[in-house]
């Protein structure tokens, strides 16, 4: 049985799909299995190896000069040069080919919650339900976007759950004074606390609740790092980051390595997600593992993936993020309590788990 693997994100990509596609490629490389994968991979990167190479999985390569239009139109042609039997897409499928299609679909929020997502983005994403139609099975990342799924009526298909897991970077660190430490922190004017928010910064992430809450502390020694890129519909929060009362105390990293946040995380002393919405909501999984107390939100697949290792509030609701997060700054055995339980919740979610899960679904469905 010839399984191919879209991974064209795999060098280059967005974030969260480059993240999923790179640690389930390389599981699949370190596996055992009955199938025999096809890594589909952008074809400007063919002299780029993979971080495990397999001499079992076989590497081909595709135009990907936009995601929708390689699939489509491209991938059935490496399918059938192959002879493939099955191509594992991520989101869009195509509908030529005689081989099987599985639509790996993160979410469905652009449909849900319109107003996050930019006029070209929701067009750009508009036929993804017609091309759904012509997949065999459909994967997303968890029970709450499956729910998602059928209360949208998005397809008839079958719908499994295959959940993130986290890379092995993202662990409890006890020396924290180690070199590339200490440069991270230097460069950053860290202190010895810090809350952290890591993500999009964006509408959806709800950042502005974030800042008025950090506004509100007592506590006005303690900083506010908010990691990732931005985006779209952020020109809000320029008058709470002009704040004189924060100004100061509030820094943002843009993007960063793995490595990089993998030492962000481990000095930081609350973790800090209100988003709105989410299909999964890695940063919290991550902070969990490197051991990190945990303030979320008590909506989506937030409650799904943290479980009982995260105090939730309303996002909607500065106030109740502002006392979640001081109740973890002034109650010494409720923090340890809760970076505790961080440790053990992380263990719950691996890629290994998820790749074995992944290759389990396509034994059980395709291997007689």
């Amino acid at each position: 049985m010839k399984i191919g693997i879209d991974a064209k994100w795999y060098f280059e990509g967005p974030a969260s799909g480059k993240m999923v596609i790179r640690n389930l490629v390389n599981e699949i490389c370190k596996a055992n299995s009955k199938l025999n994968f096809y890594i589909i991979l952008d074809k400007k990167c063919e002299n780029l190896q993979l971080d495990s190479e397999n001499t079992k999985v076989k590497k081909v390569y595709v135009w990907n000069g936009n995601n929708l239009l390689s699939n489509v139109f491209f991938v059935p042609f490496v399918a059938k040069k192959y002879d493939l039997d099955i191509v594992l897409y991520q989101t869009s499928v195509s509908l030529f080919g005689k081989h099987k299609k599985i639509a790996y679909i993160h979410d469905l929020i652009y449909i849900s919650h319109p107003q996050y997502y930019t006029f070209l983005e929701r067009i750009y994403l508009k036929p993804l339900k017609f091309l759904t139609k012509f997949s065999d099975f459909v994967i997303t990342v968890s029970n709450s976007e499956k729910n998602r799924f059928q209360n949208l009526a998005f397809t008839n298909k079958d719908i499994k759950v295959l959940h993130h897991g986290y890379d092995s970077l993202f662990k409890v660190i006890d020396g924290r004074d180690d070199e590339d430490n200490s440069e991270i922190k230097s460069r950053l004017q860290l202190n010895e606390k810090y809350i952290l928010y890591v993500g999009r910064i964006n509408t959806r992430k709800n950042i502005p609740n974030l800042l008025k809450a950090f506004q509100s502390l007592e506590d006005k020694q303690i900083k506010l790092i908010l990691v990732g890129k931005r985006e779209w519909k952020t020109d809000d929060l320029n008058s709470l980051l002009d704040d004189p009362s924060i100004s100061d105390r509030v820094i943002l990293t843009g993007s960063v390595s793995n490595e990089e946040l993998s030492i962000i995380y481990s000095n930081a002393y609350i973790f800090c997600f209100p988003s709105f919405e989410e299909a999964f909501g890695l940063p919290p999984l991550e902070a969990m593992a490197s051991g990190i107390p945990v303030v979320v939100s008590n909506s989506s697949s937030l409650p799904e993936v943290c479980g009982d290792a995260a105090i939730y509030v309303n996002a909607s609701e500065p106030n109740e993020i502002a006392e979640a997060i001081t109740r973890l700054l002034s109650d010494t055995d409720l923090y340890n309590k809760y970076k505790q339980l961080s440790v053990e919740r992380a263990k719950a979610f691996s890629w290994t788990n998820t790749t074995q899960n992944l290759i389990d679904i396509l034994e059980k469905r395709y291997v007689k």
